[in-house]
């Protein structure tokens, strides 16, 4: 890929801007806070729809300038098939459409430094292939080999991955603390019989069998205290029987006779002669009528006299009948009762045992219950004694266990560690990257190394613990090293003091060598280079106070 023109509208310190790139470096040069980075910020924003101030997709307002609508034009050319491509990306026009992910870094080399040598080698594993997770597969199967079954499962359960050296490392960590608790919380001695309130040497068998008579015994005993209850109950319940038997007979009083010659049935058929007149003189008013009772035809007339003489006879009888009807009904639900009182009273008498009750039975039979809850409990904490030791006998199996995983911790833990032979093999198992030996000297980096495991080294020392001025000029070298691997064509640099006029040439050879397209070189200073040879593969453009000015050099063919 390569850069071909860049436009710009309110992108963050640039209000305005139209930059073509001709040359195949572009020199950017002012004083801090003018402008500069945001040129680098809007070719990464224009390629992946992200940069810098923001940290996810939707958070482009971030990058605009002012509310007057943000606009990025970034033009491209296809190395090999010479097609352009325009790139052009709004506030609302964001995500990403280069997908390579060494790009931020080859743009902002210092970043690339920073990371962890396991995060640099998972970006340059992804674009290379291979790579760190090959030579940490080796460095784990050398050094380590095979891992305890339990422990391994342990570890895949968490899900970590064990290719990522420091999650495996702090999982294995968190697997012997845990292992440590739970040998801990196992008993560490037998227990005793006094544990479990029993004498030394308590045997167990006579406590069962007595126990087992007991119970027979507290049985019987039961059943018998039982039969007393009951016979009890019955003699008792007998006792009201009889005194409700003597109530209900008392209940029953002699029916008086009617006063004069008439008897009970005939003042009732009277009754209910005087009923069937009624009811016939309710249905006829005037006429003859034929009797129901001698079927013979009778006037209306006769019928109301006749009902007014059996009205008048029966008028004499109804006090005596009332009472006596009264008396006989009372007498009936006495016999009633007294019926049922018998019946329950045989009743009885049939569940009736004779019974001898022995004086002081109670009494023993608690005493046997106490007894036989004495040597329950015993024979209940024995079986508790007999569990424990059980359970003292499996957990010595299992603290033997849980010591053979301590101990696999441990072993696989040095291994992991810093300086351990598994980090020591990935940092010297990778494969070495090419750095162009002129970039080396132009940075005097010649001890400068780097492989795909993501570790970088200065005399044979992690970068890590490199100056501040050395990792400047590594990340100088590395973002052009970047560039060179990923294919990507465009580096960017901070500072250009080391390409002085003896290093221009030998900096320009090194830039064709790599096949880097387009370095982009920010430079923080207040030079004047109008006054400057400006040599014909350099731009140079001056960025005060978000404007961007190119500068036409004094000779086109002077050295830098």
């Amino acid at each position: 890929m390569k850069l071909k023109r860049l436009k710009l509208n309110n992108f963050v310190g640039v209000p305005a801007a139209d930059i073509e790139f001709e040359k195949p470096v572009s020199l950017f040069v002012g004083r801090n806070n003018q402008g500069k980075s945001s040129i680098r910020d809007a070719i990464e924003f224009a390629l992946t729809g992200k940069a810098r101030a923001m940290n996810k997709y939707n958070e482009a307002g971030n990058l605009a300038r002012g509310d007057n609508g943000m606009l990025v034009e970034l033009d491209t050319v296809d190395k090999e098939s010479g097609e352009i491509e325009t790139n052009r990306r709004t506030a609302k026009t964001t995500g990403g459409a280069y997908a390579n992910p060494i790009l931020h870094y080859c743009l902002n080399p210092e970043s690339f430094i920073n990371l962890e040598p396991r995060v640099r080698g998972k970006i340059l594993s992804d674009i290379l292939g291979g790579g760190l997770v090959e030579v940490t597969k080796s460095a784990i199967t050398e050094h380590i080999g095979n891992i305890d079954d339990d422990l391994l499962a342990e570890i895949k359960s968490s899900g970590v991955v064990i290719c990522d050296v420091e999650a495996f490392k702090k999982e294995v960590v968190e697997c012997r603390r845990q292992y440590k608790r739970d040998k801990q919380a196992l008993p560490d001695k037998p227990p005793l019989l006094g544990d479990y309130e029993l004498e030394k040497g308590y045997e167990v068998a006579p406590d069962e069998k007595k126990v087992k008579e007991l119970a027979e015994r507290i049985k019987k005993g039961g059943d018998y205290i039982a039969a007393v209850k009951e016979n009890n109950q019955i003699k008792a319940e007998l006792m009201d029987i009889e005194k409700a038997l003597e109530k209900e007979k008392a209940r029953i009083k002699k029916v008086p006779d009617l006063d004069g010659d008439a008897s009970p049935d005939e003042v009732r058929m009277v009754s209910v002669y005087s009923s069937i007149i009624d009811q016939i003189l309710e249905k006829k008013k005037s006429g003859d009528c034929n009797c129901p009772i001698c079927h013979t035809i009778k006037t209306i007339a006769f019928y109301k006299e006749r009902s007014k003489e059996f009205e008048s006879w029966l008028s004499g009888y109804a006090d005596d009948l009332a009472e006596r009807d009264s008396i006989a009904a009372e007498n009936q639900c006495a016999k009633n009762e007294i019926a049922r009182l018998e019946n329950r009273r045989k009743e009885l008498n049939q569940k009736f045992i004779k019974v001898e009750y022995k004086e002081g039975s109670e009494d023993l039979l608690g005493r046997l219950t106490a007894e036989r809850d004495k040597l329950q409990a015993n024979v209940a904490n024995y079986r508790r004694y007999e569990e424990s030791s059980k359970q003292y006998e499996q957990a010595k199996g299992k603290a033997a266990r849980l010591d053979e995983l301590i101990a696999e911790c441990d072993r696989v833990d040095d291994a992991l560690k810093d300086g351990g032979p598994v980090k020591s093999a990935i940092a010297a198992g990778g494969r070495e990257l090419p750095i162009n030996t002129k970039l080396l000297e132009l940075w005097d980096m010649l001890d400068l190394a780097w492989c795909d495991t993501g570790e970088i080294t200065l005399r044979d020392i992690p970068i890590e613990y490199a100056s501040a001025s050395e990792k400047y000029r590594a990340g100088c070298v590395m973002a052009l090293a970047l560039s060179e691997v990923s294919g990507l064509g465009i580096a960017a640099l901070d500072g250009f003091e080391v390409l002085v006029s003896a290093n221009a040439n030998a900096f320009m050879q090194a830039v064709e060598e790599c096949q880097i397209n387009n370095v982009l070189i920010f430079h923080s200073t207040d030079k004047n280079y109008a006054k400057v040879d400006i040599p014909d593969w350099l731009d140079v453009f001056e960025v005060k106070k978000g404007n961007v000015t190119r500068i036409v050099g004094r000779s086109a063919s002077a050295s830098a």
